[in-house]
């Protein structure tokens, strides 16, 4: 009988702080951003009838669930993905299919071309010149051209590179002025103002036979990603 009113007396204590926990007013999760990381990565696998798969990244292999896709585009293995997470968790969030494996379409920068017009693509080393541009130093008396500290490497047009090229034509070595306008100096150019750079490219021949160049340090895209993902459409990985 006592320990009947004793398991009933706890009961109601129970109750009694079940109804003032209820009433306490936590305060929201705080996310910390910095603990959140942005990757690029391929899709490894993805089971449909589950609604989950994993995408893998040079960092690691992520854990994701359907629902965090940002697009209605169905994941496929071998799709090209933009997605986050965080350092305490493998799972992936935020997930942007960014090329898939079945795409009609592929984006070379800020160009589209479909994938049945492309009949031949890779990449190879290319030459490039460069010119080097000086900067104007201004001293107390006159004005003259600082040759000991330059302004940038720029590229010439053809007529340029041509006549710097050339040992029969006299050419001088160019600069700019205050307002950013290109000018001639009264020096002539010599074995250091043209510099041959070699640059990775990717090229892109379409149905016509028009080769379309994307220079690794011009493209704005990441040149070998895209190589990837034309490897994947044509079946090569």
């Amino acid at each position: 009988m006592f320990y009947n009113k004793l398991n009933l007396s706890a009961r109601i204590c129970a109750r009694r702080a079940a109804r003032r926990f209820s009433r306490i007013n936590f305060p929201p999760e705080v996310i910390d951003t910095d603990d959140i990381i942005e990757l690029n990565g391929r899709i490894k696998s993805f089971f449909k009838d589950k609604g989950y798969g994993f995408i893998v990244s040079g960092t690691g292999t992520y854990f994701f669930h359907v629902s965090q896709l940002l697009s209605t585009v169905t994941p496929v293995r071998g799709s090209t993905v933009r997605f986050k997470y965080r350092k305490s968790k493998a799972i992936a969030f935020d997930i942007e299919i960014v090329f898939s494996k079945n795409a009609k379409v592929i984006a070379l920068g800020t160009k589209r071309m479909f994938i049945k017009n492309v009949k031949a693509y890779g990449t190879d080393v290319r030459e490039f010149y460069f010119e080097k541009i000086y900067q104007v130093k201004k001293g107390f008396w006159t004005t003259s051209i600082a040759f000991e500290a330059f302004s940038q490497w720029e590229e010439p047009d053809e007529g340029r590179i041509a006549n710097v090229t050339s040992k029969e034509n006299q050419t001088f070595k160019r600069y700019r002025d205050e307002e950013g306008e290109l000018k001639e100096s009264d020096f002539e150019t010599d074995n250091e103002t043209i510099e041959l750079r070699q640059i990775c490219c990717l090229y892109v021949i379409d149905e016509n036979g028009q080769e379309h160049v994307f220079r690794e340090d011009k493209a704005g895209f990441n040149i070998y990603q895209k190589l990837e993902e034309l490897d994947i459409v044509f079946g090569l990985k």
